[in-house]
C-alpha cells in the first residue's frame, strides 16, 4: 500500500526503550550526586560542631585568669620572707662572727647552713604539701622560720659561734618551701601564662635576698655608736640582734 512502508530505525520499539533507558541512568546519576552533595553538607557541618566544641573547650582550659590570686599572692609572701630571713642578716653577720670569736672559715659555715637547711627539708616539705596540704606545709615552715629568727636574736647572749650555725640551720629549714610554692603556682596558673608567674615568684625571691640587705645596713649604722643599745635580761637590742628581732616581727605578723 502507498505510502505505507516498513518502520524505520527512527520510529523502531528499540529505540524508544533505549533512550527510556538513558533517561533513567541519568535521572539516577543526578539522584546520587545529590545524595552525596547532602551527605558531604552534613559532614561539614558536623565537622564544624566538633571544631567549635574543640575550640570552646580549649578555651576554657588555656584561660588566662589565675585561679587563685589570694593563694598567688600569699605564697609570694610566704618565698619573700624566706630570703628575708637571710638578706637582712648579711651586713651584719660578719662583725657578728668577730665579736663571737669566730674566723672567715665560721663565716663560710654560717653562710653554707642556710642552704645546708633549706636541702635537708625541700623533700620533706614536698611530700607534706601532697599528704596534708599546702596550707599546713606553709604553716610549719612559717612557724619553724620564725623560731630561727629568734634563736639568731639570742647568739649574742649564748656567745658561740656553732650557735650561730645552728641559727642558720634552722632559718634554713623554715625557708625551704621553694619546691612547694612553685608547684601551688603551676596548680593555679593557666598553662601558656605559667611560666610568667612562675617568673614573678622567681623575681620575688631574688628581691628578698638581694634589695632587703639594705634593712640590714640600716640597723648597723643605727647601731653603730652603741648609744641606741638596748639590755634587758635575755632582751638585747643592738646591731646585731636588730636584724633577727626585725624578721620575728615579720614572720609574726
Amino acid at each position: 500500500m502507498t505510502g505505507i512502508g516498513p518502520p524505520t530505525e527512527k520510529d523502531s520499539p528499540q529505540n524508544d526503550q533505549d533512550c527510556c533507558y538513558v533517561q533513567m541512568e541519568e535521572m539516577d546519576k543526578i539522584k546520587n550526586e545529590s545524595i552525596k552533595a547532602s551527605v558531604s553538607r552534613n559532614d561539614h557541618e558536623d565537622d564544624d560542631n566538633v571544631g567549635e566544641a574543640q575550640t570552646y573547650v580549649e578555651s576554657i582550659l588555656t584561660a588566662d585568669e589565675i585561679s587563685d590570686p589570694t593563694g598567688f599572692l600569699i605564697v609570694c609572701l610566704v618565698v619573700l620572707i624566706g630570703d628575708m630571713s637571710r638578706g637582712v642578716m648579711f651586713p651584719t653577720m660578719w662583725p657578728l662572727v668577730q665579736s663571737l670569736g669566730g674566723t672567715e672559715v665560721t663565716q663560710g659555715y654560717a653562710v653554707g647552713a642556710f642552704s645546708f637547711g633549706r636541702i635537708l627539708v625541700s623533700p620533706l616539705f614536698g611530700g607534706w604539701s601532697v599528704k596534708y596540704g599546702y596550707s599546713f606545709t606553709l604553716r610549719v615552715s612559717t612557724t619553724l622560720l620564725t623560731l630561727g629568727t629568734v634563736l639568731y636574736s639570742q647568739t649574742v647572749n649564748v656567745g658561740s659561734p656553732w650557735f650561730l650555725i645552728l641559727a642558720q640551720v634552722m632559718l634554713g629549714i623554715g625557708s625551704g618551701t621553694l619546691g612547694v610554692t612553685r608547684a601551688f603556682v603551676a596548680e593555679v596558673t593557666p598553662t601558656r601564662n605559667r611560666t610568667k608567674y612562675i617568673a614573678w615568684l622567681t623575681a620575688v625571691q631574688y628581691a628578698g635576698f638581694t634589695v632587703t640587705p639594705v634593712f640590714g645596713s640600716i640597723f648597723s649604722k643605727l647601731y653603730e655608736d652603741g648609744n641606741r643599745v638596748v639590755e634587758k635580761g635575755l632582751f638585747v637590742l643592738n646591731a646585731y640582734t636588730a636584724p633577727g628581732y626585725f624578721m620575728t616581727l615579720i614572720c609574726s605578723m
